[in-house]
């Protein structure tokens, strides 16, 4: 004899069905505010934090970030009605975007340099411990990296006789470029005399100010382009160009 089967009501089963799908949302719920989804599954974004730091008011030239990313420093000016410009800097803690220090620069003639230089104004150097800021014309000031105030400054003075090496080029000398070691206080320094390509190339003791070392360059040496210094500060890596031979990197060391 054959047991009798149970039959349910059709209701019965569609309420039961709808209890388990609704059991199995709220499970995947629960799940999904536990442990949200992956949002960057093939790491495209690399786990990258932005932080924006608002510009505000006045011009924004560059900005340059400290070694270990806890502030920034923005290179600000503005136009005064003579044409000249107001300089100075903005440090910024990153993490709040807060104002750490206001550093006025040198101000700016209403004139601007012939040649302007390709390196931005403010450099960190050994370590964070210095920082190198380009003041205009043909200064710069050596600033204590944790209070910021100024430890040391550089004069540029020109100590080779251009007009010997180079009676074609008489005129002023600009700034082209400037770096500094990461890990040492040594700062490397550009100097360009006019269009054929003339330069002297000095190295500073970023505790002192005082110049260490000089390169000179003349035409058939090429025209200097940039420069770079090594970590340790014991090398530097010159950019010159010359023609027809083209771009070339001249290492030196120290």
């Amino acid at each position: 004899m054959k047991p009798a089967r149970l039959k349910l009501p059709k209701w019965k089963i569609a309420a039961f069905s709808i209890a388990v799908l609704l059991g199995v949302g709220v499970i995947a719920l629960y799940q999904f505010l536990k442990d949200p989804p992956d949002e960057d599954p093939d790491n495209s974004s690399y786990n990258l934090k932005k932080t924006v730091i608002a510009a505000g008011m006045g011009g924004l030239d560059s900005a340059s970030l400290s070694p270990d990313g806890s502030t920034v420093l923005i290179d600000r000016r503005t136009q005064n009605p003579d044409l000249s410009e107001t300089r100075w800097l903005e440090v910024r803690d990153v993490a709040s975007s807060r104002i750490v220090a206001t550093i006025p620069l040198s101000l700016m003639p209403a004139t601007p340099p012939k040649v302007k230089s390709v390196s931005p104004a403010v450099h960190f150097c050994d370590g964070g411990k210095r920082i190198l800021v380009y003041d205009g014309d043909h200064t710069f000031s050596i600033l204590e990296g944790r209070s910021y105030t100024q430890r040391a400054s550089i004069t540029l003075a020109v100590t080779i006789d251009r007009s010997a090496e180079n009676p074609m080029d008489r005129g002023p000398y600009f700034v082209l470029a400037s770096s500094c070691a990461a890990n040492a206080p040594v700062a490397a320094v550009e100097l360009l005399f006019g269009s054929f390509g003339t330069g002297v190339t000095k190295v500073f003791d970023l505790d002192t100010g005082q110049q260490m070392a000089e390169i000179a360059a003349d035409v058939a040496f090429g025209q200097l382009m940039n420069i770079d210094v090594s970590a340790s500060g014991a090398r530097a890596a010159i950019l010159v160009e010359k023609t027809p031979t083209g771009r070339s990197i001249l290492l030196t060391t120290h």
